[in-house]
């Protein structure tokens, strides 16, 4: 669960906290992905698609102004949300058209 508070929350199923992990921006309305492995994927409303793992503890994070996209333009913010592939791949979108980042 994201709030404007810049963190994300994971609660357990009885609704105490799970763990909460603090974001360098707000989510506005930022949808998480979840591979099979309980990695969350999450954007922040800004410049950066973060992974992390079930327990609360941050995989790896990208800023997207160090991706360019098929135009060659600097992908600049993440203003969709994540999409993972059976096979694993992470899909978003983006005005240049779908971006595969992994």
């Amino acid at each position: 669960m994201g709030t404007n508070d810049y963190y994300l929350y994971a609660i357990n199923p009885e609704g105490t906290l799970k763990w909460k992990y603090l974001l360098s921006n707000s989510l506005n309305g930022s949808s998480v992905a979840i591979d099979g492995n309980g990695t969350v994927l999450i954007t922040d409303g800004g410049a950066k698609l973060y992974a992390i793992q079930s327990d609360g503890v941050l995989k790896w994070e990208i800023d997207a102004w160090q991706l360019t996209s098929p135009s060659g333009n600097a992908i600049g913010w993440f203003n969709r949300s994540p999409v993972i592939s059976e096979d694993g791949s992470i899909y978003m979108g983006h005005e240049d058209g779908i971006l595969s980042l992994y």
